[in-house]
């Protein structure tokens, strides 16, 4: 047991039909579960009985398995989210105003305005401190038009970089200093020529290196922000083996607000509908981002996100692509 990655997971992942293919434990390091074996009702009520915790660790591959098993299992048409009423309750339908009109400055000045993104930073800090994570997650996860994605992309990595903030305990002005990350992340996408930055189609390689200087950009026209802020958001596409860019520095070299920011970058652009590719369900994503784990992206800021998203979505109706899955019944 101790010579592999165990993920936790709650129990009620488990169902009727599952195959495990590999051991599963329980906290205590107790052997729940042999591989190969099919679960049924009363196996699954054992575990439970044997398990008073209620979670299981399983393998990376496994978990990656159980996660996608259980996305497809509930997938079912039902009735999306009230995006914009959920919007205009909970003020993101004015950040999206706001968020339009700092990037039309950014276009015509090739500088950000600091008072408009401070104001817009301020109020994302009092929803992630006043507001439950389920509702952020909704409002991260609401299927949107392809038109609005670099407005929506930029307040959703400055809310998931909040909501990680909180999560790991930082006092708030470190959460704010991350939802200004966020915010500021891809601002130098506004300084990218519109025929590469809005191309409706997958970019040639030429293409995206010119796209991959926006990280650069972000940096250059920042100036007004702090330093450790304008670092972190030059370096969101930094891996920690090394492999990202602009600068292709490792492990802690990179800022942890940069590896934050990745996290969040991953999981909002993984999950939003582009012109060339539909969403796809969070739980998906998930499973997506735990294949990067320790290779490309920070271990401890993954297992945060997957230990805590799945939670936070159950019973909540997540829609993506042609179909609306709610993401409850697991148990």
């Amino acid at each position: 047991m101790a010579t592999q990655i165990l993920m936790q997971m709650p129990d009620r992942y488990l169902y009727s039909g599952m195959e495990i293919e590999e051991d599963v434990f329980s906290d205590a390091g107790q052997l729940l579960i042999h591989a190969g074996v099919v679960l049924d009702g009363d196996i699954i009520e054992k575990i439970k009985l044997k398990n008073p915790s209620r979670y299981i660790y399983v393998s990376k591959n496994v978990y990656s398995k159980i996660i996608k098993d259980n996305s497809i299992r509930i997938a079912a048409e039902t009735k999306s989210p009230d995006r914009k009423k959920l919007e205009w309750e909970t003020g993101y339908a004015d950040d999206m105003d706001e968020t339009t009109d700092i990037l039309k400055e950014i276009a015509d000045k090739n500088k950000v305005p600091e008072k408009p993104v401070y104001s817009l930073c301020e109020k994302i800090s009092r929803r992630i401190q006043s507001k439950e994570s389920d509702t952020i997650l909704e409002l991260v996860n609401a299927l949107a038009p392809i038109d609005e994605y670099l407005q929506r992309h930029v307040i959703n990595v400055g809310m998931l970089n909040g909501l990680l903030g909180k999560w790991l305990g930082l006092p708030t002005a470190d959460i704010n200093d991350l939802i200004l990350v966020g915010l500021l992340h891809d601002c130098g996408k506004m300084i990218i020529p519109q025929e590469i930055l809005y191309a409706p189609r997958r970019l040639t390689h030429v293409e995206i290196e010119v796209m991959k200087m926006h990280t650069v950009y972000s940096y250059k026209i920042t100036e007004a922000f702090p330093e450790p802020v304008r670092l972190a958001a030059m370096y969101h596409h930094e891996r920690i083996n090394g492999k990202g860019y602009p600068h292709s520095l490792k492990d802690k070299d990179i800022p942890l607000a940069a590896r934050i920011t990745a996290v969040s970058d991953i999981y909002d652009a993984m999950g939003s509908r582009r012109v060339y590719k539909e969403p796809v369900s969070p739980f998906i994503v998930l499973a997506k981002i735990l294949k990067l784990r320790e290779t490309e992206l920070d271990s401890r800021i993954v297992d945060l996100l997957v230990e805590k998203i799945p939670d936070d979505l159950m019973g909540k109706p997540v829609a993506f692509g042609d179909v609306t899955n709610r993401l409850s019944g697991i148990s």
